[in-house]
């Protein structure tokens, strides 16, 4: 039968003579089993050291994304702070100017929409806070939109009744002669009604519009001989009486301070003087409340 041993032959370094190991085969196979699992520990430690240390492509991205997500929310969720903070000054202003304008106030909880909720809170859902607080946000852009124009409007109207509205004296320099209210009758001495005032004047004093409006009557009648009636709109009325002359025709828009005739002494008048009128609703009121500077005027 062949032989099943195995020789070993090498040469130590410094030496001449080589040496010499005899092995069976049963002592091959165990060293080589050895080597092998030396081996196989050896490549097992080094991968295991490798993924320790060198973590693998895909985990480092989801890690960098992770990161930048995280950021985003953070960036969000100051930005959405300071969006609340603005609408929330523009809410106090929008508050402020319909007080301004006589506009009635939008209460908080049309503002809320019936949406509540802050800012994303630890241990809830971020992004669903979030969602909520956008929405809320949105509806509140929504009526801050609506309201600016109505309150601009309303701007617009009150210039207007503001234009249009009895403001200044009929004629610069007025001298109050006669008051509005109950008073003895110059021509009978019987006490009645005088629903407007008397400003003296010298003859041919101009007479000026108190606000715009349209001329809706000029004409001459037995009481006010020659008078002007302005309708300004928004109820307001005026009446100009005792005139000597007409500066403006039936129709005709006027300014505020146009010039529209001249004091004279027509009519049921013992002096020259402006009759002066004002009208609210149809309804005579005092002309002095309608003055508004008052400085001017000189009291008999």
């Amino acid at each position: 039968m062949p032989s099943h041993r195995f020789k070993l032959i090498y040469l130590p370094e410094g030496r001449s003579a080589k040496q010499e190991i005899n092995l069976t085969r049963a002592k091959v196979i165990v060293l080589a089993g050895a080597l092998c699992a030396v081996m196989l520990i050896t490549v097992t430690g080094l991968g295991s050291l490798a993924a320790a240390l060198f973590p693998n492509r895909q985990m480092l991205e989801l890690n960098r994304e992770n990161s930048a997500l995280s950021q985003q929310v953070i960036d969000t969720e100051k930005r959405l702070a300071g969006l609340e903070k603005d609408l929330k000054r523009l809410s106090e202003r929008d508050t402020e100017l319909r007080l301004m304008v006589d506009l009635p106030l939008i209460d908080e909880a049309t503002r809320q929409a019936g949406i509540g909720g802050n800012l994303p809170s630890p241990g809830l859902d971020p992004a669903e806070d979030m969602r909520n607080l956008l929405k809320r946000l949105e509806q509140q852009a929504a009526i801050q939109k609506q309201s600016y124009p109505e309150i601009l409007k309303k701007i617009e109207e009150n210039k207007e009744i503001a234009l249009h509205t009895p403001a200044i004296s009929p004629i610069a320099n007025m001298r109050i002669t006669g008051r509005f209210g109950w008073r003895p009758d110059p021509f009978t001495g019987v006490r009645r009604p005088h629903k407007g005032m008397d400003f003296g004047a010298v003859r041919g004093t101009p007479v000026l519009a108190a606000a715009d409006g349209r001329v809706v009557l000029v004409k001459r009648v037995p009481t006010f001989g020659k008078v002007i009636v302005i309708d300004h709109g928004f109820g307001y009325e005026t009446v100009y009486g005792h005139l000597q002359s007409f500066e403006v025709v039936t129709g005709e828009r006027v300014k505020r301070g146009q010039v529209i005739g001249g004091v004279g002494n027509t009519g049921r008048s013992t002096a020259p003087h402006l009759h002066y009128e004002v009208h609210v609703n149809n309804k005579a009121v005092d002309p002095l409340d309608f003055v508004f500077d008052e400085s001017v005027a000189i009291f008999r």
